[in-house]
C-alpha cells in the first residue's frame, strides 16, 4: 500500500454490504484493545481499528486498502469480545 501509514479496514458481510469501516485510531477504543490484549497504539496513530458487534453464525470479510486507493499487503488481527 503506498501511504502504509494510513489504511482504510471495511468489514463487509455475506451480502456483500459493508457494514463499518475505519481509517484512523480512535483513542477511545485504547481500554477495549488492552482488554483484549491487542497491542497498544500510540494517540493520533493513523492505524485503522474498529469494535463490532456481528450475528453469531454470518460470515463476513475485511477489506483492507490505502487512503489513497492503494493497494499492497497488510496484516489483519481479529478478537472474539465475550
Amino acid at each position: 500500500i503506498r501511504d502504509r501509514s494510513n489504511l482504510v479496514i471495511t468489514l463487509i458481510d455475506g451480502d456483500r454490504d459493508a457494514i463499518a469501516s475505519n481509517d484512523d485510531w480512535d483513542a477511545s477504543l485504547t481500554d477495549v484493545m488492552s482488554d483484549l490484549g491487542a497491542f497498544p497504539l500510540t494517540a493520533g496513530s493513523k492505524d485503522a481499528a474498529m469494535v463490532v458487534t456481528v450475528d453469531a453464525g454470518r460470515n463476513f470479510t475485511v477489506q483492507v486498502s490505502g487512503c489513497d486507493g492503494g493497494s499492497g499487503i497488510a496484516i489483519i488481527e481479529i478478537y472474539e469480545m465475550r
